[in-house]
């Protein structure tokens, strides 16, 4: 007798499905291990599929119904339509047949069902699906994205801890090979989303002022030369000064709602800060007293002839913040670096005194006499 060869091949009118045997005795269709006493391997028909889903577990007793309920599908099946599945005597259409691929607890082809779903007897009925199952099917595959997006991000994630270092590494490489090719891509992404870009810029700006700030000042801290740098700049100094100009020319009434609204939110450290920065005004003028000329004649020229002074200073200023700005003798507390107590310092009056003063008649003689009684002091 003849061997008979292909014994397990399948006819479709997609093709034909072949199992063969491999050297180790395993069989395999297209390629796949089929594995002899599986599931699959019991399959020859619609039939044979829902009676190995219905015995598939069998760690307790059940009926039909009770297994339609632990297997959610009485919304699909009756207990009659599962009978007449159980006996061929009922066959579904494409969605059911999807549907069922879908939730079976083992693995075969939608090919292999559609198949064998064909193969149905001339007596047996179709069994429609209803509207819940394309929903059902959705909610499956969603689940089933999810669950997949969720463990590739959880591997990519290990293997990123496991190989940081590497990939750091190979990032800079190939910034350093790829430099011009980078330049020209950013360049390229910019002309072409650049509303995007400006739109999503904003919204960043806007969800992360304080993240944005805090930065900032951490990264100015580690390069405090920067901004001396990028302020000595004329280009710069001359355009960041126009651009205040005009902005605050349009933005007028922001700016104080703005100001006002800082201030309320900070007005008890305003106080503070006031209080201190008063405070270390008075001991400055206690010791400019005792070594500035120019401070004292003005004191004086206060008390005795104050429409003078008036014509200098009104009533809300105060002198000595501007003469402690120019007066080296004042910023260092030492009386040597002043011109009038000595003359070869190497300092001039034209560039450290008080030069409100000295435009006053007989200023010069007043200085030098007053100075003459801070050295005697």
């Amino acid at each position: 007798m003849e061997d008979i060869q292909d014994i397990f091949s399948e006819s479709t009118e997609f093709g034909t499905e072949k199992f063969s045997t491999s050297e180790d005795g395993n069989y395999n269709l297209n390629g796949r291990p089929f594995v002899e006493y599986s599931e699959t391997s019991r399959i020859f028909t619609l039939s044979d599929v829902f009676k190995e889903w219905y015995l598939f577990d069998s760690s307790h007793e059940k009926d039909i119904q009770q297994f339609l309920s632990d297997e959610q599908l009485t919304d699909i099946f009756t207990e009659s339509e599962f009978m007449d599945l159980l006996c061929g005597t009922a066959y579904l259409d494409k969605e059911l047949l999807v549907f069922i691929q879908t939730i079976l607890p083992f693995y075969i082809s939608l090919r292999k069902l559609e198949h064998i779903n064909s193969q149905h007897s001339t007596k047996a009925y179709l069994i429609q699906h209803t509207e819940s199952i394309s929903k059902k099917i959705e909610e499956i595959i969603k689940q089933c994205t999810i669950t997949h997006e969720e463990k590739t991000k959880k591997t990519k994630a290990q293997y990123y801890a496991a190989h940081k270092e590497q990939i750091a590494e190979y990032g800079k490489i190939y910034r350093e090979t790829h430099k011009e090719e980078i330049k020209e891509r950013k360049k390229q992404y910019q002309i072409t989303h650049k509303d995007y870009l400006v739109e999503y810029r904003k919204k960043y700006h806007e969800t992360h002022k304080e993240e944005i700030r805090t930065r900032n000042k951490k990264w100015l801290a580690k390069n405090p030369e920067y901004n001396k740098k990028r302020a000595q700049k004329p280009q710069r100094k001359t355009y960041m000064k126009e651009y205040h100009k005009q902005y605050a020319m349009q933005n007028s009434e922001t700016i104080k709602k703005r100001q006002r609204a800082w201030y309320e939110a900070n007005k008890a450290k305003c106080a503070e800060q006031d209080k201190q920065r008063r405070q270390k005004l008075r001991q400055e003028a206690e010791r400019a007293k005792t070594m500035c000329a120019a401070y004292v004649f003005l004191l004086e020229l206060r008390k005795v002839n104050k429409e003078q002074y008036m014509k200098l200073y009104t009533r809300q200023q105060n002198p000595l913040i501007s003469m402690f700005k120019v007066c080296s003798a004042l910023q260092n507390s030492d009386i040597n670096q002043c011109p009038l107590h000595n003359p070869n310092c190497g300092n001039t009056l034209e560039q450290n005194c008080n030069q409100k003063v000295l435009s006053l008649p007989n200023a010069a003689i007043e200085l030098q006499t007053i100075t003459k009684n801070l050295k005697q002091r």
